[in-house]
């Protein structure tokens, strides 16, 4: 099994890693750890060839793929102000573990120099803030199916939930989920409550309650519109706000993140949102985008 690490600098002449590895068909945090000289322990030829094909169609010569797969010298320098490290990595190492699998925040990205920027021409980090663009988006058949799941519910206002561990994209595919509205020109309005300091309870920060919630849609559809005091008479403005925008053909989604540190109550009151409707007709979604503690929380919802 080869262990030597790829060099990122020299990659980075083909496009980010995380380009690179959605044409190959592989996931960012393994290319990452082959940077690293972690390879899989099954199937290494194959990821190989996949990971060679995709630069050849980036245009990479088969000069430039000799050089990059080549057998390095421990600790030799491959370019200004960058030394990489390849010394061998032992197979049982190299087994994804399930740290590195339920967190791949946790793997630190290349240091670059000012010269190696330089000697380059690399005008940003290619390994920091690398999606941009719905182009930068890594496409699996899950993915996809997510993405497209989003817009049904924005567009036809239904609920779900997208669940899934720290530094697994949610938050990207939410951000895609809005660049895409935008880039198609679809008349959907996202309204998604500030959540810096939402908890579960009020002893550990501040609960998010529907009262707020509403506060938010009107603030989004109104923003010059004075709330009215009692619950009653805020909850009927919502009401009536949503049916205007609605009947000028407007969409409308309740986008909330970190939804698995809302309270249970609240959680409750989510399934009334989705039956506000204009006679037969839902006036708004509502997507939650947490980690995987969300599905306890429902559970405890559903037994109260």
């Amino acid at each position: 099994m080869n262990a030597n690490p790829i060099n990122p600098e020299q990659l980075a002449r083909w496009g980010s890693l995380r380009a690179i590895a959605r044409d190959a068909g592989i996931s960012k945090s393994a290319m990452q750890r082959m940077t690293q000289g972690k390879w899989p322990v099954t199937g290494v030829d194959g990821v190989r060839t996949a990971l060679k094909t995709a630069l050849v169609k980036r245009g990479a010569t088969p000069i430039d793929l000799a050089a990059l797969f080549k057998k390095q010298a421990a600790k030799k320098e491959v370019g200004p102000g960058v030394q990489q490290h390849t010394e061998a990595v032992p197979a049982e190492k190299a087994i994804t573990t399930p740290e590195e699998t339920e967190n791949p925040m946790l793997l630190q990205n290349a240091a670059l120099t000012p010269e190696a920027r330089e000697h380059f021409a690399l005008p940003r980090n290619p390994f920091v803030d690398d999606v941009q663009s719905s182009d930068d988006v890594f496409q699996t058949k899950s993915v996809r199916y997510v993405r497209s799941t989003l817009l049904d519910c924005a567009l036809h206002h239904g609920f779900v939930a997208i669940t899934g561990e720290s530094g697994a994209g949610k938050s990207t595919l939410a951000e895609d989920l809005e660049e895409r509205i935008r880039l198609e020109g679809r008349d959907i309005t996202i309204i998604r409550p500030y959540v810096l300091a939402m908890e579960e309870n009020d002893s550990k920060g501040k609960t998010l309650k529907s009262g707020q919630i509403a506060e938010a849609v009107i603030r989004c559809l109104d923003p010059q519109a004075s709330l009215r005091s009692s619950p009653e008479a805020r909850f009927a403005q919502v009401h009536q706000l949503l049916k205007v925008s609605a009947r000028a053909g407007r969409r409308h989604l309740l986008l909330i993140e970190e939804a698995h540190c809302m309270p249970v109550a609240t959680l409750k009151h989510l399934k009334r949102w989705i039956e506000i409707k204009d006679g037969l007709r839902r006036l708004i979604g509502v997507a939650l985008v947490a980690q995987p503690e969300l599905r306890a929380r429902f559970a405890s919802a559903g037994r109260l």
